[in-house]
């Protein structure tokens, strides 16, 4: 009998799961999480069945069968004969089925609130992140939020520059993984020839300072503003990289966060730069120069860190911080692709390595 309902239940949970996943993968940003708290209610009330249902049943045919006296009494008080319903009701199907419940709630717990694995699969974060990493996303280090809505219940450590973060893209349910340039407030700027990022911060009316500002000389601009110091080194040509019919260039890139901390990594560039001024599909906000953009409140300019090739806050506008699924953190694992996308074997040289290694106090 318990075979038989054990292989039952698991097959229900199975089909469950994949008749949940169709209906909701493709059109709710939170698919997963929905699933999984349906599950659970599954689950809850295949308990609710088994303990105040088959419990008692199962008491009052074993009273019956062993002629008790006082049935009543001996199943209020008699231990081995709520052991042995117990038992058997644990055996039936739906016992089976609300065994489920722990481990479920446990998995959701931790993926909800604590952390969620995440797997790249594209190369706009190359040279940091490869095609075939499995990165660890912290859910609850920028703000606690429900996992259906993502509402904000207590917001927690600031978004900062640099910062590489998981987040609902505005344009579809994927998730997408950047880093955070802009932050709120901020006027960025991409200065294509150069191809080099410029940030000013901190300005009284950043929406009219941008209008008018001069790129090129950043000495006089009042308003309190500031310029954000972002340091670049020079290019030297990657042959891991090619695009666009051409090894890719790498260089690093040192940003500021605004405690103080700098955070150096690397990026990638087309040896040729292009002309996203008059790009199709660029982002351009009302009454501001091409490739200039003021950050709103509560938004984050994100960008990839394979510049020439990373669909980001340049084509898709800020993203606002309740879109923010959380930081990530380090790679828990890691396959290796070749150069047609054929999987060659696990990558160990990447296991459980940290993405954020250069970090350091500025003077």
């Amino acid at each position: 009998m318990k075979k038989y309902a054990s292989l039952s239940a698991f097959i229900t949970v199975i089909v469950l799961f994949i008749i949940l996943y169709n209906i909701f993968i493709n059109g709710f940003a939170n698919a997963l999480s929905i699933i999984w708290v349906i599950m659970l209610l599954v689950f809850l009330a295949a308990y609710v069945v088994r303990r105040w249902v088959y419990v008692p049943r199962f008491q009052r045919a074993m009273a019956q069968e062993l002629g008790l006296a006082d049935p009543e009494a001996e199943i209020k008080n008699n231990k081995e004969l709520k052991k042995g319903a117990a038992l058997k009701a644990r055996r039936t199907y739906l016992g089976e089925l609300s065994s489920y419940f722990w481990f479920f709630f446990i998995i959701f717990l931790f993926r909800s609130f604590i952390y969620e694995p995440f797997k790249i699969p594209s190369g706009s974060m190359q040279p940091t992140l490869q095609i075939g990493d499995y990165i660890a996303v912290n859910k609850h280090y920028y703000r606690l939020h429900d996992p259906i809505w993502q509402k904000t219940i207590i917001r927690l450590a600031p978004v900062e520059r640099g910062d590489i973060v998981v987040f609902k893209a505005p344009t579809s349910n994927e998730d997408w993984i950047k880093r955070v340039l802009g932050l709120p407030g901020d006027i960025v700027h991409y200065d294509q020839d150069r191809q080099k990022f410029q940030i000013i911060s901190g300005c009284t009316n950043p929406e009219e300072v941008a209008k008018n500002i001069n790129w090129q000389n950043l000495s006089n601009l009042g308003n309190n503003c500031q310029v954000v110091n972002i340091s670049y080194g020079a290019f030297t040509t990657d042959y891991n990289y090619f695009y666009y019919n051409n090894y890719q260039l790498v260089r690093s890139e040192t940003l500021t966060s605004s405690q103080g901390e700098s955070l150096t990594h690397y990026t990638l560039q087309n040896p040729q730069a292009f002309d996203y001024a008059n790009a199709r599909g660029i982002y351009r906000q009302s009454g501001l120069p091409a490739l200039t953009w003021v950050i709103p409140a509560d938004h984050y300019f994100m960008i990839g860190d394979n510049r020439d090739n990373s669909q980001d806050s340049r084509f898709v506008g800020p993203i606002a911080y309740q879109a923010i699924v959380g930081k990530a953190e380090f790679i828990w694992f890691a396959l290796k692709y070749d150069a047609s996308g054929n999987m060659k074997g696990v990558n160990f040289s990447r296991i459980f390595t940290g993405l954020y290694p250069h970090i350091s106090l500025t003077n």
